[in-house]
């Protein structure tokens, strides 16, 4: 078992939970609303780390028939009982191996760090393979630099955790495991030559990062909100926060090499 596979395991019942926290929420309406506008009505999406299916399901109700893959068993069983009836399945897969459904897909997504936890470059090649011409692939990473995380982190006294999103390792549930937080450079290069970046903006500028105060945002979510939209989409601000938002475009039909 690999060691990404035993901590989301482990997790699979909190992540579930975070789905209720309003920052969470609040950046998962932001990447709803990209997808709500690059997604073709009907197409076919593949989504890579679904966790417990929340996106899925999203997508699922919108009309988007959904396969999703994950290292979890423990997530995609969760994934699979909230989709039931919906036009969506799961299966097993490891992203730092990737071998991915046949396709043709419509498009990709990638929500929340999944690809922080796997070698860019392979899972570009594999998806481009799968996917048609022109059709959106939506990447959410963990940003290299949160100076909301970093306050919210001092404020409580942890200081040692500051600077975690540029370690190697993460650790979730008590299992370290790799991790990179790629610069916007190096991710628009791991797409080459099969993708074009046409669209980034940052997640969780102002806002703090889930469980990051210690306690629940509630309505403060709400307000900020609306900053944190205008704030993300400015040349200054969108390569920090708790998340970036890369659209990327596959170029051409052509099959990645191996």
């Amino acid at each position: 078992m690999s060691r990404t596979r035993s901590a989301f395991d482990r997790h699979a019942g909190e992540y579930a939970a975070w789905e209720f926290d309003a920052s969470a929420a609040a950046q998962r309406a932001r990447v709803h609303a990209v997808l709500a506008r690059v997604v073709p009505p009907g197409s076919a999406v593949l989504d890579l780390g679904c966790g417990t299916g929340i996106d899925a399901a999203h997508l699922a109700r919108q009309g988007h028939p959904v396969v999703g893959l994950d290292v979890s068993p423990d997530m995609l069983a969760l994934a699979r009982s909230r989709c039931s009836g919906l036009p969506a399945e799961f299966f097993p897969m490891d992203l730092s191996d990737p071998s991915l459904p046949p396709g043709p897909f419509g498009a990709a997504l990638s929500n929340f760090g999944a690809l922080n936890c796997a070698p860019l470059a392979p899972v570009a090649r594999a998806v481009a393979d799968r996917l048609s011409p022109g059709a959106p692939f939506v990447v959410v990473l963990i940003a290299r630099t949160s100076p909301a995380e970093a306050l919210a982190l001092l404020a409580r006294g942890r200081f040692h955790e500051v600077a975690r999103r540029r370690r190697d390792t993460a650790v979730v549930a008590g299992v370290r495991f790799p991790f990179h937080a790629p610069s916007t450079a190096a991710v628009v290069a791991a797409f080459q030559p099969f993708f074009r970046l046409t669209h980034r903006e940052s997640l969780g500028v102002v806002l703090p990062v889930p469980g990051a105060l210690g306690w629940p945002l509630g309505s403060l979510a709400t307000l900020l909100a609306p900053l944190d939209r205008r704030l993300g989409v400015l040349p200054g601000f969108r390569r920090i926060g708790d998340h970036v938002i890369f659209v990327f475009r596959r170029l051409a039909a052509t099959r990645a090499p191996d």
